[in-house]
Order: C-alpha cells, then sequence, then structure tokens
C-alpha cells in the first residue's frame, strides 16, 4: 500500500513543465499576432474593393431606373486626409444634389494607387441607359502591396475580379 507522501507529491505539475508549456503559448502567440494583422488588412482590400464595385453598379442602376429623373456616379476622391469614393446624384459631382450623397472612406490600410477614368475623377451613368462616357480603371492597393482594379466599359460593364 502507498504511503499518503507518495500519493500527495504524484499530483500536480513541476515548475519545469509549466516553463514549457508557457513558453509554447508565447510562441504560438508570437506566430499568431503577424498573421492575424496581415489577414485583417488584406480582408480590409478586399471589402473596400466590394464596396467599390457595388457603389459604382448601384449608380448605374439608379441611373437605367430614372431614380430623381437624373444621372447618377461615383466621384472617387483622392485627398490627403483620406481616400473616398462617394455615391452621388447628379450631372456632375460638382453640380451633385449632395443631400443624396452615401460617402464611403477608405480604411488607413487601403489607398487609390491609380483613378484612370476617361473625363476627371467620376463616372457618370446616363439616365434611362446606363451608359458611360467615363470609361478606365480604379486600381487600389493594400498597405502590404495588394491590388484591386475595377475597370468600366462604355456599356457601363464593371469588371472586378
Amino acid at each position: 500500500m502507498e504511503s499518503k507522501t507518495q500519493l500527495r507529491a504524484s499530483f500536480g505539475f513541476t515548475f519545469i513543465e509549466l516553463l514549457v508549456v508557457l513558453g509554447l503559448i508565447v510562441t504560438l502567440a508570437a506566430l499568431a499576432v503577424p498573421l492575424f494583422f496581415n489577414w485583417q488588412s488584406e480582408s480590409g482590400l478586399d471589402t473596400v474593393a466590394q464596396e467599390l464595385a457595388s457603389a459604382v453598379r448601384e449608380a448605374q442602376a439608379r441611373a437605367m431606373a430614372g431614380d430623381g429623373a437624373s444621372p447618377w456616379g461615383v466621384h472617387f476622391d483622392d485627398v490627403a486626409v483620406g481616400d473616398r469614393f462617394v455615391l452621388f446624384r447628379g450631372a456632375s459631382f460638382a453640380t451633385r444634389e449632395a443631400g443624396y450623397d452615401q460617402v464611403t472612406v477608405l480604411p488607413a490600410s487601403v489607398a487609390y494607387d491609380a483613378i484612370l477614368v476617361a473625363g476627371g475623377d467620376a463616372v457618370i451613368f446616363a439616365r434611362g441607359r446606363g451608359t458611360t462616357g467615363n470609361t478606365g480603371s480604379v486600381t487600389l492597393r493594400s498597405s502590404e502591396g495588394r491590388i484591386f482594379e475595377l475597370r468600366l466599359n462604355a456599356a457601363g460593364a464593371v469588371n472586378a475580379p
């Protein structure tokens, strides 16, 4: 029969075992944190890309539906205080009806790489037809260097991968 002292000594963890487990947890955390922030930044680009493509498609749909008996467009604003895009109602961004603006601010991890749209920094869809003369592309870049390019043709088709 075992004595009480032998039973008491067989339960619990040694200090060395606790240090080894703690070391493994710290190592896994050190590896996981950078991966999480990289994933978060990449998902930021994907989210903004989807929102941008959606805004352009919504502008075209509203123009085709004759919403407000006016053309609709998306303005790409590349400013020092924060890049953004604006879904607007009107024949141009300068003469738009500002009460209908839907502004989307790009997160700090995403910026415009290039705005190559014919006629400036906006794409405007004709009322009823949904066509545009503002063909070209808008390119976004994440802080990690990933790129998203949105391309527009004269029929108003959005080619977004």
